[in-house]
């Protein structure tokens, strides 16, 4: 597997696509997981079961708003279609490739 884009993994970046896809201008609550679907998602069909990386975001209604790192895609989730997401911590491995948190930034970058 390629390691992932690292302009995908770009926190702040993405937050505003996904505060578009949302309708809301709240700042600073998005953040990296790896998010596993409990259902296919209805708008791009991600499948269920397959762990990926991702930005996600909660909205209002409890639902999620997610940017598949892999395919670059951004959808809203029902809130009965994932596992509950966590954060990442300062590194985490994902296709045999590991990933470091930016000390200063609020973005991740392949190890080396």
């Amino acid at each position: 597997m390629k390691e992932i884009n690292i302009k995908r993994l770009e926190v702040a970046q993405i937050e505003n696509k996904l505060n578009i896809l949302i309708g809301t201008k709240e700042v600073g609550t998005a953040f990296i997981t790896i998010l596993t679907l409990s259902k296919e998602s209805p708008k791009y069909k991600m499948p269920a079961g397959a762990p990926f990386v991702a930005v996600v975001k909660k909205t209002a209604d409890g639902n999620l708003a997610v940017f598949n790192s892999l395919t670059a895609k951004s959808e809203i989730i029902p809130s009965h279609s994932f596992k509950e997401p966590t954060p990442v911590g300062k590194t985490f491995e994902f296709g045999g490739h590991v990933y470091q948190r930016n000390p200063k930034l609020n973005l991740y970058t392949l190890k080396k």
